[in-house]
C-alpha cells in the first residue's frame, strides 16, 4: 500500500512521492535515514516512470526542458550544499523555511485559476524568445530552484511551481517535465545509494510494484478527472502538508546521510 500511494503522489503531483514515502518508509519499516531515503528513491523512480508514459501520450512533456533543469538542479544543489547547513542549522531557520512553504502552498491554492491560465496572460519578453535567451533563463531558473530545494529541504518539489511562474508552461505540462527531471536525478542517486549498500531491495521489489500501477493511477486522474486549476490546486495542497510537516519537525536534530549519498 505504502507504494502504491506514494507512486499515486507521483504521478498526481510530480514532485511528493519520494518526500513521503521517505517518511512512510523510515517509520512503517524503522529502516534508518540514509536507508530509508535510498528505498524510497528507488521506489519512486518506477511510480515516476510509469506516470511518464501518461504524460508523454498526452504530449505533456518538455524533454529538453526537462533534461536542463535536472542538469542545472544538481549544480545548484552542490553549489548551495554547505551554505545550505548554515541556513537551516538552528530550529528557528527551518520553521522559517517552513513557513515559507506552508505560504506558498497556499498561496497556489487561493490563485489557482490565475496561477493555471499564466502561460496564456504573461507579458511578453523579447529576450525569452531568442533560444539562446531562453536558454539562459532556464540555466538560471535550475541553478536557482536547486539551491533553494536544498536549503529548504524539500527535493525537487519546487521545480513545478518554476515551471509555472518562470517558465510559463502550463499545469500538465510543468508537471510532466518535472517527472521527467526526476528521473534523471533520481537515477544517479540510485545508483550511488546500490553501491553504498543502502537500498533496501526486499522493500524496493514489492513496493515498487504498487509504485508502478499507482504512477498510472494518478497521472489518469490529471488528465480525466482534474481541470487545470485543480491541477495546481492539488499541488498546492500537498506543497502547504509537506511544509507543515517540515514544520513540526523542525526541532528535532537531523541525521546526515553518509558521505557520497546526498
Amino acid at each position: 500500500m505504502t507504494g502504491l500511494f506514494c507512486g499515486t503522489l507521483t504521478g498526481l503531483t510530480a514532485s511528493f512521492g519520494s518526500v513521503v514515502s521517505g517518511s512512510l518508509v523510515r517509520y512503517l519499516l524503522g529502516l534508518r535515514p540514509a536507508r530509508a531515503a535510498a528505498t524510497a528513491l528507488a521506489t519512486t523512480f518506477f511510480g515516476a516512470l510509469t506516470a511518464l508514459t501518461t504524460y508523454s501520450h498526452h504530449h505533456k512533456v518538455s524533454w529538453g526542458v526537462g533534461a536542463l533543469l535536472a542538469i542545472t538542479q544538481i549544480l545548484g544543489v552542490s553549489f548551495a550544499e554547505r551554505r545550505a547547513l548554515a541556513l537551516k542549522s538552528t530550529p528557528a531557520l527551518r520553521m522559517f523555511w517552513s513557513i515559507l512553504g506552508i505560504a506558498a502552498g497556499v498561496a497556489m491554492v487561493a490563485c489557482s485559476g490565475a496561477v493555471a491560465t499564466l502561460s496564456k496572460h504573461a507579458p511578453a519578453i523579447p529576450i525569452l524568445h531568442t533560444t539562446l535567451g531562453m536558454f539562459a533563463w532556464i540555466v538560471l531558473v535550475g541553478v536557482v530552484v536547486g539551491a533553494l530545494s536544498q536549503i529548504m529541504d524539500l527535493g525537487g518539489v519546487l521545480i513545478v511551481p518554476a515551471c509555472l511562474l518562470l517558465l510559463g508552461l502550463d499545469p500538465t505540462m510543468a508537471q510532466g517535465t518535472a517527472l521527467f527531471g526526476l528521473l534523471l536525478v533520481s537515477l544517479p542517486g540510485v545508483l550511488i545509494y546500490s553501491r553504498t549498500g543502502d537500498i533496501d531491495f526486499g522493500s524496493v521489489a514489492w513496493m515498487s510494484l504498487g509504485a508502478l500501477f499507482g504512477g498510472l493511477v494518478g497521472a489518469w486522474v490529471v488528465f480525466t478527472k482534474l481541470s487545470p486549476p485543480m491541477v495546481v490546486s492539488v499541488f498546492g495542497v500537498a506543497f502547504a502538508l509537506i511544509a507543515v510537516g517540515r514544520f513540526l519537525g523542525a526541532g528535532t536534530p537531523r541525521e546526515q546521510p553518509p558521505d557520497g549519498a546526498q
